[in-house]
């Protein structure tokens, strides 16, 4: 599968309903940093996937670390960042 098909069906997934925000954030992560072959992206798509990437690996479960500490993303915060970056990788097509 290529890169973006596999970013864009984990961020599928995750909006479906069908990933808790705990596992998207640990599976996006992984994939972007690591499985991925960011060169088959190109440099829109990128931008896209990285701004997801920056926001995913500041997720907290905790309210404490999320009111004490304003970097850390909330639930609501990651689903909106994907929703965000779904939306646009729509747009990109549609370009």
């Amino acid at each position: 599968m290529e890169a973006k098909a596999e970013l864009e069906s984990l961020i599928g997934a995750f909006l479906s309903g069908a990933l808790s925000v705990r596992l998207f954030c640990l599976e996006y992560e992984k994939l972007f940093n690591f499985d991925v072959a960011r060169a088959q992206l190109s440099q829109p798509q990128e931008a896209i996937f990285r701004a997801l990437f920056d926001d995913v690996i500041v997720f907290s479960l905790f309210k404490d670390e999320l009111a004490a500490i304003p970097i850390y993303r909330s639930e609501d915060q990651i689903r909106k960042a994907a929703q965000v970056a779904w939306q646009k990788l729509r747009d990109d097509i549609s370009n």
